[in-house]
């Protein structure tokens, strides 16, 4: 039997979208605990997973530069896309079948996220949002139909 964990208060919560799938689309990182955007993305062209990717790696970066600059410690990355993360376990988006060779800023984003991710010798923690028992995450772009 799994042990249903609390609802985090602390954290960077990131969540991606796309209107369309492939369409516009973008992410953002969020402060769990007081609700501010901390980063945030928009392009004219991805898909959903590929957004959600991003924004974890986006975000590991981000909480390593705010504790190395800062000493600021956000903790624990949640993103509720079960692909994105095992694309960043694995440290490749090769899953996706979206043509990003159409989109050079796109294609050299996601390159320069593979070689963050291939380079880091240790990255913060990471772990999947449990949006049935804790709601939507809290960086949601409330555009779901």
């Amino acid at each position: 039997m799994n042990e249903i964990k609390e609802k985090p208060i602390n954290g960077v919560a990131v969540d991606g979208y796309c209107k369309g799938n492939p369409g516009p689309g973008g992410y953002r990182g969020v402060d769990i605990s007081t609700g501010e955007i901390l980063f945030e993305w928009h392009t004219e062209n991805c898909t959903n997973n590929l957004a959600e990717f991003i924004g974890i790696v986006h975000g590991l970066g981000f909480i390593k530069e705010q504790s190395k600059k800062f000493g600021k410690n956000y903790g624990i990355i949640y993103s509720d896309s079960e692909i994105a993360i095992s694309w960043v376990k694995s440290k490749s988006s090769s899953g996706t079948k979206f043509n990003v060779d159409k989109y050079p800023l796109l294609k050299q984003r996601i390159f320069k996220c593979e070689m963050f991710l291939s380079e880091s010798k240790s990255l913060p923690r990471y772990e999947k949002w449990d949006t049935k028992n804790w709601g939507e995450i809290p960086a949601d772009f409330g555009n779901k139909k």
